[in-house]
């Protein structure tokens, strides 16, 4: 699993994610520090992503998202 360190990085995955992911389809990422935690609701809201889960571990966080919104499942894909 990719340790997303930046918030381009994490802007950058986002809006691939919001292409990507089939209806339904969820994924985990790792964010490197607290900062970015704090970003990701908004970050994901703004490209129809659920923002699911957190869980903290060792060197940063674990977060969960989910299209459940995104072009896929309103286009029925």
């Amino acid at each position: 699993m990719e340790t997303i360190k930046s918030l381009s990085r994490l802007k950058v995955l986002m809006n691939e994610l919001s292409k990507n992911l089939n209806c339904g389809e969820s994924i985990s990422l790792k964010l490197s520090s607290p900062q970015l935690l704090t970003q990701l609701p908004q970050m994901a809201m703004s490209v129809n992503l659920s923002f699911i889960d957190a869980e903290e571990v060792k060197d940063g966080f674990i977060v969960t998202l989910e299209n459940r919104f995104g072009e896929k499942c309103l286009s029925g894909d």
